[in-house]
């Protein structure tokens, strides 16, 4: 199994995250006392179930570990001096933050979960399904390249496990000095339905309680099944709004149009003199060219790292002739006024926009019947944008040069009018 260092960035980042920032309570004074607000109630071993629906995933812990996380979400007076960094949590992809007071004093142990997704655990899947050379290979780069990336850190151990219930995690065991004395941290890395998972235990001050440590572990379980259907639904739902935008625009160009060609227009005489001059949604049409060439030669640079042949010749073969089109209008813009300019640009736009359309859905064609390149989700949700961006596009600039008074005055194309003066 290839191993790319992209897949691993994110990893390390994570522990990087974890060990290298302060203790979450440094900014608390609660008097030690300690709130649950888990939302369970606890049964006769001492823990609670606790549920993060995003990643379908339950696990027991100690029914006196405070939600941080929680706790904001409810507007909990204790933790308002973690609002400010509410955004940072969402940043980072923690999604549980749990410590057992506080109190800064009497503070000793957080829980955190974070997730996060990448091409590398998309491919990837499930760690629990990779055979165990494949398992070997990912634990021994991966942890090669953690020990390298954070050196403030001393490793004590780094193994990979299987807990009873079938999870494989690769965990990270080590010690850190800080300035409120040493930090003892082991955190789990596994990888459920196309999501890195990190649970990372830390104790301040304090040994790992690997009893505790285990009971949480062992009593972990992922509904696969309901995150994998619940994305295929967001998945579904997002193309058929962007299919439903995309026909929205078509049909009120459709009727712009004939609307346009019904109605009478009614032009002042000192609209009619500024009309004259190209302005107004003229130039900001004009203003979208240049970008569009700006964005076109700079995608040039970009095509190079794509390791699909095919795709390199559509993106090229798309953007130079796009590039040509957008040359020919420029040239009937520069050129002497005439009567079917508006005409041609129209024609032209829409040449450009089927074209952009078109490859859009080539590519995603190619895709789906290319077995030897991965592609993410957020790949495919890229290509619907471009494809309703394109659209867009040239239904309002094209149906802009058939219904705009300016254009009529501009070129001086007869249609009939009230002119008051």
């Amino acid at each position: 199994m290839k191993i790319k260092k992209n897949i691993l960035i994110i990893i390390l980042m994570i522990l990087i995250s974890i060990t290298t920032n302060s203790w979450a309570v440094d900014q608390t004074s609660n008097e030690g006392e300690v709130i649950n607000i888990l939302g369970q109630e606890a049964n006769a071993d001492n823990t609670k179930e606790v549920t993060i629906d995003s990643i379908g995933m339950k696990f027991r812990i100690n029914k006196d570990m405070y939600d941080i996380i929680q706790g904001l979400e409810t507007g909990d007076e204790k933790v308002k001096d973690f609002i400010s960094s509410k955004a940072n949590f969402t940043q980072l992809g923690i999604v549980f933050d749990a410590v057992d007071s506080l109190d800064e004093n009497s503070f000793s142990k957080e829980f955190i979960i974070m997730v996060s997704q990448n091409a590398g655990t998309e491919k990837m899947g499930n760690l629990s399904s990779v055979s165990e050379e494949e398992l070997n290979q990912v634990s021994e780069v991966f942890f090669q390249e953690l020990k390298e990336a954070t050196e403030e850190v001393n490793f004590d151990e780094t193994k990979t496990i299987k807990s009873q219930n079938g999870n494989v995690y690769m965990v990270a065991i080590s010690h850190q000095e800080i300035e409120k004395g040493t930090v003892n941290t082991a955190t789990y890395y596994t990888v459920i339905a196309k999501r890195l998972v990190a649970i990372t235990f830390r104790y301040l001050n304090k040994e790992i309680d690997h009893t505790e440590i285990s009971q949480m572990i062992e009593s972990t379980t992922f509904d696969t099944e309901k995150i994998e259907a619940d994305e295929q639904a967001a998945l579904v739902r997002t193309f058929v709004a962007y299919g439903i935008i995309g026909l929205a625009i078509i049909i009120l160009g459709i009727i712009e149009r004939k609307t346009f060609k019904k109605k009478t227009i009614k032009i002042e005489e000192k609209d009619k003199k500024e009309y004259q001059k190209m302005g107004g949604f003229f130039l900001i049409f004009i203003v979208t060219l240049g970008l569009t060439v700006l964005n076109s030669l700079n995608s040039f640079s970009s095509f190079n790292e794509l390791e699909q042949t095919t795709f390199k010749i559509i993106f090229y073969i798309q953007n130079i002739i796009s590039l040509l089109l957008i040359i020919g209008i420029v040239f009937l813009l520069l050129k002497k006024k005439e009567e079917k300019t508006p005409k041609r640009i129209e024609k032209i736009l829409i040449i450009m926009g089927i074209i952009n359309i078109l490859s859009s859905i080539i590519r995603i064609i190619i895709s789906f019947n290319d077995t030897q390149t991965f592609y993410m989700t957020q790949y495919y949700l890229q290509e619907a944008m471009s494809i309703l961006a394109n659209l867009a596009y040239m239904m309002v600039w094209s149906t802009y040069f058939v219904v705009s008074k300016r254009i009529h005055v501009y070129y001086q194309i007869p249609f009939e009018t009230k002119t008051d003066k």
